[in-house]
């Protein structure tokens, strides 16, 4: 309910309706009302609340909207917020639900869209993870684009130490280009090689619960695992055979190549004016063994990729083996 709502959110808060009136202009006995169900507020007073409380106070019937919706994709939406959101505040599953007071299965049902959390609960998860949740910020997207998980612990871990980006890149042995791209979000799945070096450098273990929540999320069934890595690191370059994408400082990707050994095939590459930054600033890759495979999805992707993979030049020059 509404009512239910907008106390959630004050006491989120920490505010006495006596205190809420006030910022509202309007008397105790208004709030109290509100907070009952004996009356809604308008509109403009749903905004005002909006604005004072945070997001989650117009978000009305979420469980009735979601249920009635006809198709699963809503469900799915709010569960990939919660997510996300969980995942940008640096928080493991068992982290958020402690929060929150919930058990961890709960917090995956509602991230796998299995289950819709209450109104009440979607106002506490706004409480602690920012607007956005419910979409009644009018972008639901607006938590999409942000760190990853890693990016999220890396961030955390490097600046509750006091060690700047350049610092931590000389120290761990990778590029400052990569930290910088996980910490933005822009390498959501860094491989465990380059988490290893983060880790001894900060002296801090990346949780094996986040680490696994990490892999669930970038396994591909029958495959391996989807990794993002530094393509300026020869350290960091995957040395089985894949498919892997050059991706620019906008995250365009820009080539598409597949390769028996990704490690050889990339330096093959150096020669070439493009390979280097700016042109070329992180990259992709997943393990297929398969040269038949490899082959094929290469040409798949070249084609959904069309113009944007402008480095391809229509297969004109051959890279694969």
């Amino acid at each position: 309910m509404l009512a239910d709502r907008i106390r959630v959110r004050r006491q989120a808060n920490d505010l006495t309706q006596a205190e809420l009136a006030e910022k509202l202009g309007v008397g105790p006995a208004t709030v109290s009302n509100w907070e009952s169900g004996r009356v809604s507020p308008n509109e403009d007073r749903t905004a005002e609340l909006d604005s004072i409380l945070g997001g989650g106070v117009f978000s009305a019937g979420i469980v009735e909207r979601l249920n009635n919706s006809g198709t699963d994709a809503p469900r799915r939406n709010l569960g990939d917020r919660i997510r996300i959101s969980r995942q940008r505040s640096g928080l493991t599953q068992n982290e958020l639900a402690d929060k929150v007071g919930v058990t961890h299965g709960a917090i995956s049902h509602w991230e796998s869209g299995r289950v819709v959390p209450d109104d009440s609960r979607v106002g506490q998860l706004e409480s602690i993870l920012g607007s956005g949740i419910s979409g009644a910020s009018g972008n639901s997207d607006s938590v999409a684009n942000g760190a990853s998980i890693v990016g999220a612990w890396l961030s955390k871990a490097r600046q509750s130490r006091g060690i700047t980006v350049p610092e931590l890149a000389r120290k761990a042995g990778v590029s400052v280009p990569a930290i910088y791209n996980i910490e933005s979000g822009k390498a959501q799945s860094p491989r465990q090689n380059t988490i290893g070096k983060l880790e001894r450098a900060l002296g801090e273990q990346f949780e094996h619960e986040a680490e696994e929540e990490l892999k669930q999320e970038n396994e591909i069934e029958g495959l391996g695992a989807f990794a993002d890595f530094d393509s300026l690191d020869e350290d960091d370059w995957p040395t089985e055979g894949g498919i892997y994408v050059f991706y620019d400082v906008s995250q365009r990707p820009i080539y598409v190549g597949q390769a028996k050994s990704i490690a050889s095939r990339i330096k093959a590459h150096q020669d070439k004016f493009w390979f280097k930054s700016p042109i070329v600033e992180y990259a992709s890759y997943v393990p297929v063994q398969n040269a038949k495979l490899r082959d094929q999805i290469e040409r798949i992707l070249i084609k959904f990729l069309k113009a944007n993979a402008v480095l391809n030049r229509q297969q004109t020059e051959s890279f694969s083996e």
